[in-house]
């Protein structure tokens, strides 16, 4: 009988990887791993390939001996999202293995015209980081932004402060779109400055906020009840956290079916992608819906839908050259941001100490917090 494996955060799946390159990889044991016979798969991760059993070892601290290679570690590693290849000249005919490769499933028995496995399409994982370049070429905005600078139909794309991707990136945390025509704008303020009824946005981060602060099974069921008052203070709460911790891009696209499917493809490309997963700090971890918390998106619908399509990819990028033309990334004047490190400043001239300075920390975290959400100000 087989082990079964731990289950393990996917960041120590990454800290693994990364123990491998700094411990192993160039130690007599492992030199020259992937020529051996015995080797008949591997992780392909960042341009380079890693042992399947070491990694799943070093992440669960399980020893190599207490479970099994191939379809085990394969399936196992396949939750995690990791592209899993196999070596040319492994002609196992046993059984037929599913694993993951390039983000999608096929067989062991597959033909590898004497190559290692691979697919024209990059795959879903090399995707979800090409969209990720994609959007930092959009401008960013957040609630104080002026409207006026919005196009009229699109898709926008929130992010979170706090949440960032393995690449560095600031980690996706909710796409969305609008029905009907010229109503971006105002989808996006309902979002802001709306109610649990108007945006179903505001209605999973303030069931979060419930789940979290103070789990009330009655609560819940009133904040979820569009024909009940909501509970004291969850909206304006769900206000501020709005205000203070989501930023957005938006793209411009005018053809409403096309929008709505691009939409559903987005979704569901960064629901599967299990390499991006939130932060331990995350609200919507303590979200009441499944699919928020197992897709690390404030989304709840189409997550497991229809993945973007190479050809749907293609329009994409399209559509960021004309809207990062139309509407650029303002070049705004540098910044010189002082800020308290003390209480008290002695002055120089009278030999006395200055009155302490007034709610110091609060004014700390708020230039942080506004200096965080100021991406290019590290450039500068």
């Amino acid at each position: 009988m087989l082990l079964v494996l731990p289950v393990v955060g996917h960041n120590q799946i990454i800290d693994a990887l990364k123990k491998f390159d700094r411990d192993y990889r160039n130690s007599d044991e492992w030199i020259g791993w992937e020529t051996k016979l015995s080797q008949k798969y591997a992780i392909k991760f960042g341009g380079k390939l890693y042992p399947p059993k070491m990694v799943i070892s070093l992440a669960t601290d399980l020893p190599r001996s207490e479970f099994s290679g191939g379809q085990q570690s394969n399936n196992y590693l396949s939750h995690y999202g990791l592209e899993v290849i196999k070596f040319s000249g492994h002609d196992d005919k046993q059984d037929i293995r599913t694993v993951r490769i390039a983000g999608k499933a096929i067989k062991d028995d597959q033909k590898t015209d004497g190559k290692l496995i691979d697919e024209s399409c990059s795959g879903d994982r090399d995707m979800v980081r090409e969209v990720y370049k994609l959007l930092k070429r959009l401008p960013r905005f957040n609630f104080y932004s002026d409207m006026r600078q919005m196009p009229d139909n699109g898709i926008y794309f929130f992010f979170e402060v706090g949440e960032y991707t393995i690449d560095g990136y600031n980690r996706l945390v909710r796409i969305g779109t609008h029905r009907s025509d010229g109503r971006l704008k105002k989808r996006l303020m309902q979002h802001y400055k709306g109610n649990r009824n108007s945006s179903v946005f505001r209605k999973h981060l303030g069931g979060a906020i419930i789940n979290r602060d103070c789990p009330d099974e009655v609560r819940l069921g009133k904040w979820f009840n569009k024909n009940e008052p909501a509970p004291n203070g969850i909206e304006n709460r769900v206000s501020d956290i709005l205000e203070q911790n989501f930023y957005y891009s938006c793209l411009d696209f005018k053809n409403k079916k096309e929008r709505l499917s691009l939409e559903e493809g987005l979704i569901a490309l960064f629901a599967g992608d299990m390499l991006e997963k939130a932060s331990t700090d995350w609200l919507g971890n303590y979200a009441v819906s499944e699919n928020i918390k197992s897709s690390s998106l404030w989304n709840s619908e189409h997550t497991a839908g229809n993945r973007l399509t190479n050809e749907q990819f293609g329009h994409l990028c399209e559509l960021v050259e004309e809207s990062s033309y139309r509407y650029p990334i303002a070049k705004e004047p540098k910044a010189l941001v002082l800020i308290p490190c003390c209480k008290r400043k002695a002055d120089v001239i009278s030999n006395h100490w200055l009155p302490p300075f007034p709610n110091l920390q609060q004014a700390r975290a708020e230039l942080l917090e506004k200096i965080e959400l100021t991406e290019d100000l590290y450039n500068k």
